[in-house]
């Protein structure tokens, strides 16, 4: 029972991953959760195949303790069989978590590297607003005949000057979180027989 809960959990990482991955397209503001997601199910991964590890011993135990007694032997006679196929699903799903995990973390680097394209495109445009910022400024300083006073203008002028920083960078990182990135990873070669 404990092994098919588990294959049904493989059946639905695997789908939610997949169905994303085949959308082709993702929004840069929602790669973060889904990263996060995917990192959740590398977690449940890992302990689900612990425990799967864990079951082979107590399979083999299980076994050689109704072996050795005599009172179980005819029992054994009757349904013995169960170990064997116990022994092989365990061995199915273990090969199965292999391959999940492998798929979970492919699929947490693909959408890390997303995340940090997507990251470095907005630092880029910070780093374009900024250079233009200072840029002004120093030509600023540089065309005046004398040292720069406080006046009540030259502060509304900053914080015009800030005002207007802080609302480009919302606007870029809008536009950015709005971007859609294209999800591509190497397919397998269906023609290979």
């Amino acid at each position: 029972g404990q092994l098919h809960r588990y294959l049904n959990l493989h059946r639905i990482i695997w789908e939610r991953i997949d169905e994303v991955k085949r959308q082709g397209k993702i929004r840069g503001r929602d790669i973060g959760a889904l990263r996060d997601k995917v990192e959740g199910y590398s977690k449940t991964v890992n302990l689900i195949e612990a425990r799967i590890n864990q079951m082979n011993a107590y399979l083999r135990t299980r076994e050689s303790i109704v072996k050795e007694d005599e009172e179980l032997r005819y029992f054994m006679e009757v349904i013995g069989y169960r170990y064997e196929a116990m022994a092989n699903t365990l061995s199915y799903m273990q090969d199965i978590w292999v391959m999940t995990k492998n798929y979970v973390d492919s699929s947490m680097a693909l959408f890390s590297d997303l995340h940090s394209e997507s990251t470095d495109s907005s630092i880029h445009s910070l780093t374009i607003v900024t250079s233009m910022g200072v840029g002004a400024t120093l030509i600023g300083l540089f065309t005046t005949s004398s040292a720069p006073e406080f006046t009540v203008f030259g502060v509304f002028y900053f914080l015009a000057l800030a005002a207007i920083g802080f609302s480009v960078a919302k606007i870029m990182k809008w536009i950015y979180g709005r971007r859609s990135y294209k999800i591509s990873e190497v397919d397998y070669d269906k023609d290979i027989k």
